[in-house]
């Protein structure tokens, strides 16, 4: 049975050994069951100019219990994706053309979605601070917006030209060095890739981007289906 693969996680376990934990509807190994291919691939691209160290360490000084707050913000949105810079500073993202942020530990929260997009679907975010971040859409169109003011203007960064475009998840680090897929397209899942915290965006050609199978494509997993470790990455599909 073929699974479909939600998110993957690429982790240190000892020096030079890699472990990768999927989740999903199954529970399965490295290899698929009755399909013949692997469940995920795993893409060691020689990038001179890309140098993508580990992305981040595990959290630290977990308490046993946790007390929970349920937050309403904006129009009821559903929300796809969020990231926390620090202790204090958090973005989340989501349907309805939705990108909130907080600045108070999560206490407060302030809408700063992109003006007039509310038809978009923000489904993965990524942010250095509390004034720079970038957002994905999933569908069409197939575009990336920025915002370095803490989302009081937002600017197209890059958009696919192509009409099978289907962006399912990106990931950078804290340099800006950053990937993200789309679908397949001719065959190919559509690789882009960032050296400048999202402000612009180069295609890798279809050749050098993994080959799938007829009908395969990824899921927009609010950006959980990508993960990059050191010169390595790490595709779920």
């Amino acid at each position: 049975m073929r699974p479909f693969l939600r998110s993957i996680c690429v982790h240190r376990c000892q020096p030079q050994q890699l472990t990768a934990k999927i989740s999903g509807s199954f529970n399965v190994s490295g290899k698929s069951r009755g399909w013949g291919r692997p469940i995920f691939i795993a893409l060691a691209f020689a990038w001179s100019s890309l140098s993508l160290p580990l992305m981040a360490s595990p959290p630290q000084n977990i308490p046993a219990h946790w007390n929970w707050e349920i937050q309403q913000v904006g129009d009821r949105p559903s929300l796809r994706g969020v990231v926390a810079v620090n202790a204090r500073t958090i973005w989340a993202s989501g349907n309805k053309g939705t990108v909130v942020r907080s600045t108070d530990g999560g206490q407060t929260w302030l809408t700063v979605s992109p003006s007039d997009l509310s038809h978009l679907d923000f489904r993965d975010i990524h942010a250095w601070d509390d004034n720079q971040a970038v957002i994905m859409t999933a569908g069409q169109p197939a575009a990336f917006y920025s915002t370095k003011d803490g989302g009081q203007s937002w600017n197209k960064v890059y958009e696919s030209p192509s009409a099978d475009a289907f962006f399912d998840a990106m990931e950078l680090d804290g340099g800006g060095n950053g990937l993200a897929f789309s679908d397949p397209i001719d065959g190919h899942l559509l690789l882009i890739k960032t050296r400048d915290r999202g402000q612009n965006w180069e295609v890798i050609p279809g050749d050098k981007s993994p080959q799938v199978a007829t009908g395969e494509a990824g899921f927009a997993a609010s950006g959980t289906s990508l993960c990059l470790f050191g010169s390595q990455v790490w595709i779920g599909l």
